[in-house]
């Protein structure tokens, strides 16, 4: 006699109701894979080439960016895990030259301590056409843009050439 096994009605409403979920979760992976792939290719800021335009950095940070700037800068986003990437996952790196004006008001209005800092791969202060540098940081002017801003990271002041390095992002 055949005996054929019955499925129990239970199961098959479990099936039911979490295919959609597994079947979203399997597409979420495959998709950040992709996203993965393509943020790498985009984003190697070893081999992107530096921006000159203010404009955008402006808009944010006014009173840190003017017209009257010369400036170096990269961005890129970071792969922000699960879900695809939002408009919070933004990092941004360059050198400003600041005007005589605009770096003895930054002097002036924060404490700076004297600190060593290390540049990652690509971003090369020599871009400046300087030598030597002497990089200051300012607790102060951390907080303000964690703060104020919603900003990770820190500018850095060179006193010798008048030069400002902004390390940011906003996750």
């Amino acid at each position: 006699m055949n005996k054929a096994r019955k499925i129990p009605c239970a199961v098959i409403v479990l099936c039911a109701i979490f295919a959609p979920f597994l079947i979203m979760f399997w597409g979420m992976l495959i998709h950040n894979a992709m996203h993965e792939i393509r943020f790498n290719a985009i984003n190697n800021i070893e081999t992107m080439e530096y921006r000159t335009d203010i404009e955008p950095l402006q808009r944010r940070f006014p009173y840190y960016f003017n017209n009257s700037h010369k400036i170096f800068w990269k961005t890129g986003r970071y792969h922000s895990g699960v879900l695809p990437p939002g408009s919070s996952d933004i990092w941004f790196k360059g050198f400003i030259f600041l005007n005589a004006t605009d770096f003895d008001a930054l002097k002036l209005e924060y404490d700076w301590t004297n600190i060593e800092l290390i540049f990652e791969e690509g971003m090369d202060p020599s871009i400046t056409g300087f030598d030597s540098f002497k990089w200051h940081s300012s607790e102060k002017i951390r907080r303000v843009l964690r703060h104020e801003y919603f900003y990770q990271g820190n500018f850095y002041l060179d006193k010798i050439n008048m030069i400002l390095y902004f390390d940011f992002s906003t996750t």
